[in-house]
């Protein structure tokens, strides 16, 4: 009896010792699964942080070149409103010269400025007419700028220095010759009509009035404001 006893006994303990080896192999494998999982997510993690770190860098660079484009840009923009502030100080000064005196030019430099804001001219186009006339005698009002400005407008802007020069020969010689008719017919003007219209004549009267023109014995000025009137 002892002896089944101890059999029994021994048995058992060599059952419960593969039970536990077995059981310690289980928690083996276990802890070498978590260990290379644990690995896994490190080498993850890891490339998470370099993913993040380059994506650090991209966005950096996006700035560090939207700031340089936004510094060229307000260089430039600094140039020009420089540019254009000595350009106006420029214009007013030669306006107060041709207006002989300070107040006359700076408020005829704000007549000219606001008129050029209200056609497709640029400013300087319409200072540049302005001295054209000026320079020849006449004295433009902003009126006839507006008429010389419509008429050119219409063929064109590059016309408005063209028909200038051509009011100002006409001015300067007395006469009007045969290409600032040209001039005004090129810049849309009937130069036939207008004259007829303008002193009232008709087409048989048109030659002897052209005769009297090109020989001067027309008030230059009266056939200026003819065709000045028919342009409005």
């Amino acid at each position: 009896m002892a002896e089944k006893t101890l059999k029994f006994v021994l048995l058992g303990e060599d059952k419960a010792s593969g039970a536990v080896k077995h059981f310690e192999g289980a928690i083996t494998d276990l802890n070498r699964e978590i260990r290379k999982s644990t690995r896994e997510v490190s080498i993850w993690r890891r490339g998470i942080d370099r993913v993040r770190t380059g994506m650090k860098g991209v966005t950096g660079l996006i700035f560090s070149l939207r700031g340089a484009l936004l510094a060229l840009s307000l260089g430039y923009v600094a140039k020009q409103t420089v540019e254009v502030a000595n350009s106006f100080e420029q214009y007013r000064m030669t306006l107060q010269v041709l207006e002989k005196g300070i107040d006359a030019g700076n408020k005829k430099f704000q007549e000219l400025l606001v008129f050029a804001t209200q056609t497709p001219y640029r400013i300087n186009e319409v200072m540049e007419a302005y001295k054209t006339l000026k320079a020849y005698g006449l004295d433009p009002t902003i009126e006839t700028m507006t008429a010389l400005g419509d008429t050119a407008a219409a063929m064109g802007k590059e016309v408005l220095p063209r028909l200038a020069y051509a009011f100002g020969q006409m001015a300067a010689t007395g006469k009007v010759m045969a290409q600032d008719l040209m001039q005004l017919s090129n810049a849309g003007v009937n130069v036939g009509d207008a004259l007829r219209s303008g002193f009232n004549i008709g087409r048989a009267e048109l030659e002897k009035l052209n005769e009297a023109i090109a020989a001067g014995v027309v008030d230059m000025q009266d056939v200026i404001d003819v065709f000045m009137g028919y342009m409005r």
